[in-house]
C-alpha cells in the first residue's frame, strides 16, 4: 500500500520529542523510538504499540480487498447477472466499509492508551493531561499537532503567571517591623473659639500646659463628633 504512514496503516507513531522530554533525559528524548522509563510501562507501551501494527496490518489489507471487491462489482455491471449477485455485491461493500470504521475506531483508542501511558509519567496537572488526552487522533502521530500546541500555552501561560507573581511580590509594600503594630499617634493642635471654648476632634485629648489650675466642661457646638473645654488658668 502507498503513502501507508500517512493514513496511520505502517507502524504506531514515534512520541513527539516535546513530550518524550518532559519524561525521559533529552538524549532518549531524541531517538527515533524513545521508551518508557519505568519497566512496567515499558511493557504495556510495548504491547500497544505491538496491537496497533497489528491494526494496521489488517488496514492494508483490508484496503487491498477493497480494491479487489470494487473490481468485482465492476465487472458484475458489465455481465449479465441476476439481481442477487448485485445484492451480495453491495451488501458486501456495505459490510466491508462498517469492518473499516470499526477497525479504525480501534486503532484510534490504541493510540489513546498509548497517551495515557506517557501521560501518566509526567510532571503535569491532570487538567494538562486531559487536554492532550482529548485532542483528535491525526493519522501518522501520537500526539499530533494540536497538543503540542496546546502544550505550548500551557508552559506559556504558567511562565506568565510566575512573571506576574514575581512583579507582585517586588511591588508590595514592605512589612512592618515586629512590635510597631501599634497606629501612629496623631498631632493636635487646638484651635481658640471667641468665647474661650477650646474645641477639639473626638477621641483626642485636649492639655494646656502651664496651667495650676483649671476646671472644665464639655459643650457640644452642633458639629458631630466635636466638643470643646474651657480652660481657666491662673496667671
Amino acid at each position: 500500500m502507498q503513502d501507508a504512514p500517512k493514513f496511520g496503516l505502517d507502524r504506531m507513531s514515534a512520541v513527539e520529542p516535546t513530550i518524550a522530554a518532559l519524561i525521559v533525559s533529552p538524549d532518549e528524548a531524541l531517538r527515533p523510538d524513545a521508551r518508557c522509563p519505568r519497566p512496567q510501562c515499558r511493557v504495556t507501551d510495548d504491547l500497544l504499540s505491538k496491537a496497533y501494527d497489528a491494526a494496521a496490518r489488517m488496514g492494508r489489507i483490508g484496503n487491498f480487498m477493497s480494491h479487489l471487491m470494487l473490481a468485482l462489482s465492476a465487472s458484475l455491471q458489465e455481465v449479465a447477472v441476476g439481481a442477487p449477485a448485485h445484492d451480495f455485491s453491495d451488501a458486501s461493500l456495505q459490510a466491508f466499509a462498517l469492518m473499516s470504521r470499526e477497525l479504525g475506531r480501534l486503532m484510534s483508542t490504541l493510540v489513546q492508551a498509548r497517551r495515557q501511558v506517557w501521560l501518566a509519567q509526567s510532571p503535569l496537572t491532570e487538567a494538562c493531561r486531559r487536554t492532550l488526552r482529548s485532542v483528535p487522533v491525526e493519522p501518522g502521530e501520537l500526539f499530533g499537532s494540536a497538543a503540542l500546541e496546546a502544550l505550548e500555552r500551557t508552559v506559556q501561560a504558567r511562565k506568565t503567571r510566575e512573571h506576574l507573581s514575581v512583579l507582585q511580590r517586588s511591588v508590595s509594600p514592605p512589612s512592618r517591623p515586629r512590635g510597631s503594630s501599634a497606629a501612629p499617634q496623631r498631632s493636635y493642635h487646638p484651635q481658640a473659639h471667641p468665647s474661650g471654648y477650646l474645641s477639639c476632634h473626638e477621641g483626642l485629648s485636649v492639655t494646656t500646659a502651664g496651667c495650676r489650675a483649671s476646671s472644665a466642661s464639655f459643650s457640644c457646638f452642633g458639629k458631630a463628633g466635636c466638643c470643646a473645654m474651657w480652660s481657666f488658668c491662673a496667671s
